[in-house]
């Protein structure tokens, strides 16, 4: 019996190591004189509750969470927004393979979106503060104050020290996010990959920027 009470324990501490697991059974040995022999005993553990108690969400719950987290990157976009293009980024010497300006809009749009489901389905299972959802917010600060360094300021140079570090911010908060759910993960990548060009687009247009300042 002392085996198999050492085997549950362990298991029971693999849940609170391990959010997603929700409910699980095992089966063991037990050691309990019974004349002939042994007994097996079936033990099922049902995790009900870990460290954020997300699986006591109700469905307004839920839907509040979802529209917290669709509307925090747009908050984000919505500061950026402030510090427009203008006549000074229509005469900014730029690559030939710069993407129109009319693509940026939708593609934003989408990536938003994306985001924000990824930080929803996080926030399902580890809840506010979690050190992923802490990633995410950093990483969202950084991604809100690029349009004002490069557009307000007429900085690209400082635009582009804050999209390395935003960048650096959108690995380390997707990686996070695989680690607690894989979709998270996976919805995050188109972004990661934008971002990368974003900031060889924005090295590019330092570079010719600074050859004819």
């Amino acid at each position: 019996m002392t085996t198999g009470f050492r085997v549950l324990g362990s298991m029971r501490r693999a849940i609170t190591e391990h959010a997603w697991s929700r409910t699980f059974c095992i089966s063991f040995e037990s050691s309990k004189p019974r004349g002939d022999g042994v007994i097996t005993a079936l033990d099922c553990a049902q995790a009900t509750r870990n460290a954020w108690q997300w699986e006591r969400l109700t469905m307004p719950e839920n839907l509040r969470g979802l529209i917290v987290y669709l509307l925090l990157p747009f908050v984000a976009a919505s500061v950026g927004a402030f510090a427009k293009p203008g006549p000074w980024y229509s005469t900014l010497p730029k690559p030939s393979w710069t993407p129109p300006g009319w693509i940026f809009g939708p593609v934003w749009t989408v990536l938003y979106t994306m985001m924000g489901i990824a930080a929803w389905l996080v926030w399902k299972k580890v809840g506010w503060w979690h050190p992923a959802l802490r990633l995410f917010y950093f990483q969202l600060l950084l991604n809100a104050l690029w349009s004002p360094l490069f557009f307000g300021f007429r900085r690209p140079d400082l635009a582009f020290v804050d999209i390395v570090l935003l960048e650096c911010a959108i690995i380390g908060t997707t990686i996070a996010f695989w680690r607690i759910s894989q979709a998270a993960g996976v919805l995050f990548l188109p972004y990661l990959a934008w971002v990368s060009f974003a900031t060889v687009l924005n090295f590019a247009v330092w570079r010719m920027w600074q050859a004819t300042s």
